[in-house]
């Protein structure tokens, strides 16, 4: 054989031992025992992984790399399900003192109904479209009117830009419910992730501003909460078997704060919280208030502290200490709507919900907590085919409440 064909099948076998290898990578994610359908849950996470790494692909083409996940991912990944036909529900696009949003409203139903406002989620990033077959079911489910609310997104358009779109929506809700065909005493509001951190905002800036009336219930699902303590056992829990948290935190902090990318390795490496930040996580995220069983033994509280001089240390303390960016950091929690709060167990965010509700009854607040041991973030919106019985189960958590809350108020 000559050198040159050597040379060539050598190369080949090489590429092909790589391919196979970042295949495995892709397709294979180590999970904790008990998962529910692990396989389907590998499938879901490796369709994640590729449409962040094509994004990046495209980005060293001059592409907005954002821009390509954002699209590959409500294309295949988050979309099951959908209203398009349904035949018990009336769906129309609207727009609520200037702000996009979509009302299903349950066909036949002339009397004024209980409202759920729903915040969707996906990081700031994706559309209401990702949750439309949510939004459906939850309204079919209830025979409620639901209001999917489409704020503005980051990274074009960077906190407080939802929060205020959200606020503006829900305050015109609350205050034209009548025109509307709501009932304005039975006005719920909640989302998932990013839209449950959105929703428990705007529940403490209505409480802020005393706006009337006032909001019957919110449903945080595993939201997101606070960004001071990124060493939490869920935390470690998520890093060990899916990603790096703090690296994640750090690229969504540049994103949904429209900040110098100087910032990501210093909020990457951890040691970005200041002397004043640091005590002030240790009372709001306050670890006293976890099931004993969701600490692992042996574990630590890791505080590390940044030198109190540092410049963007102090920007990121202002930062993350607004609770509303934040709503863990919030020092009053009372007077806020009767709550649901779901959580998962692989998720880096479960003790930040978890810490939230105890905090909310300590304060008084009427406050209920689900946890599904064998379930995922993002859970939620896997209710089709193909999708996962957590995503269905997390639904009734959600219909039940706020059927409880409306119905037999």
């Amino acid at each position: 054989m000559s050198n040159r064909k050597r040379i060539l099948k050598q190369g080949v076998v090489i590429l092909s031992a790589l391919a196979v290898a970042f295949l495995g990578v892709i397709l294979y994610t180590p999970l904790p025992d008990g998962m529910e359908q692990p396989w389907n849950l590998r499938l879901y996470y490796a369709k994640s992984k590729l449409a962040i790494i094509t994004g990046e692909l495209c980005g060293l083409f001059g592409y907005r790399s954002i821009h390509i996940s954002r699209y590959l991912l409500d294309s295949i990944l988050l979309t099951h399900g959908t209203s398009i036909n349904n035949p018990y529900l009336d769906v129309k696009n609207v727009t609520l003192d200037g702000i996009p949003a979509r009302i299903y409203k349950p066909k036949d139903k002339h009397d004024y109904l209980p409202c759920f406002i729903f915040i969707h989620g996906g990081g700031f990033v994706y559309s209401i479209d990702s949750y439309d077959g949510v939004a459906a079911k939850i309204a079919q489910d209830t025979n409620m009117t639901v209001i999917a609310v489409e704020y503005r997104l980051i990274p074009e358009f960077p906190y407080p830009a939802a929060l205020n779109d959200v606020y503006r929506a829900t305050r015109f809700i609350l205050q034209n419910a009548i025109s509307l065909g709501i009932d304005p005493l039975k006005v719920s509001i909640g989302g998932d992730s990013a839209g449950g951190n959105t929703a428990a905002a705007v529940a403490l800036k209505l409480r802020d501003d005393n706006i009337q009336p006032k909001l019957l219930g919110q449903v945080l699902i595993y939201p997101v909460l606070q960004a001071c303590d990124l060493y939490t056992p869920s935390n470690l829990l998520g890093t060990r078997y899916l990603f790096d948290g703090r690296a994640f935190a750090a690229e969504m902090a540049v994103m949904a704060l429209g900040i110098p990318d100087r910032f990501r390795d210093f909020i990457a490496k951890g040691n970005y919280s200041s002397p004043e930040l640091t005590k002030k996580c240790k009372r709001f995220v306050n670890y006293n208030y976890l099931p004993h069983q969701l600490i692992p033994h042996g574990y630590k509280r890791t505080d590390i502290t940044s030198d109190p001089a540092h410049e963007d240390a102090k920007y990121l303390e202002e930062k993350y200490s607004d609770p509303y960016f934040v709503p863990l950091m919030s020092e009053i929690l009372s007077n806020l709507p009767q709550t649901l709060v779901v959580t998962t167990q692989l998720d880096h965010l479960r003790d930040d919900g978890i810490i939230y509700h105890k905090r909310l009854l300590k304060a008084g607040v009427k406050s209920d907590w689900r946890h599904l041991p064998d379930s995922f973030h993002g859970v939620l919106t896997m209710i089709g085919d193909g999708g996962f019985d957590a995503g269905l189960t997390m639904i009734d958590h959600i219909t039940t409440f706020l059927k409880q809350i409306s119905f037999e108020s």
